[in-house]
């Protein structure tokens, strides 16, 4: 399992106020206007809870790459790190792991990759949506 000190860490930046159970940060009011207003954090099981952050930067890397998310998806990638299917060791980056969550209403799984570094940070790199099914090494199953 990967973790760390990513909580106390975003428990630290976000101050007395503390982390919610999902989103915590930017919200949907940066989302509408097409940038998030801060960083987004969500907790992810496979992360024993640590937040993975999705930075303003990554937010507009998928909606401007993958027209799924562009199209008002974009709350499932927070999804998917609340609550991820299956995590994947992605086979071109040992550094990174994919999310898998499969949407009965799409037909498709949603994708989010996220890396890790040492001090415990965990982040998305992408995110995308495919019908195809999981491949590689299973690190971690929902159940």
């Amino acid at each position: 399992m990967a973790g760390g000190d990513g909580a106390a860490a975003i428990a630290g930046f976000l101050g007395a106020g503390g982390a919610s159970a999902g989103c915590v940060g930017g919200g949907d009011g940066g989302v509408a206007a097409g940038v998030l207003a801060m960083a987004e954090y969500h907790p992810c099981p496979y992360f024993d809870g640590d937040f993975v952050e999705i930075t303003d930067e990554r937010y507009r890397h998928v909606v401007s790459n993958h027209d799924d998310f562009a199209l008002g998806y974009w709350e499932k990638a927070g999804e998917t790190i609340q609550d991820p299917d299956l995590v994947i060791r992605r086979k071109r980056d040992n550094g990174a792991v994919m999310l898998y969550r499969w949407y009965d209403d799409l037909d498709k799984n949603v994708v989010v990759v996220v890396r890790s570094d040492l001090s415990g940070r965990n982040w998305l790199v992408t995110a995308y949506m495919t019908r195809k099914s999981a491949k590689g090494e299973l690190l971690w199953a929902k159940g």
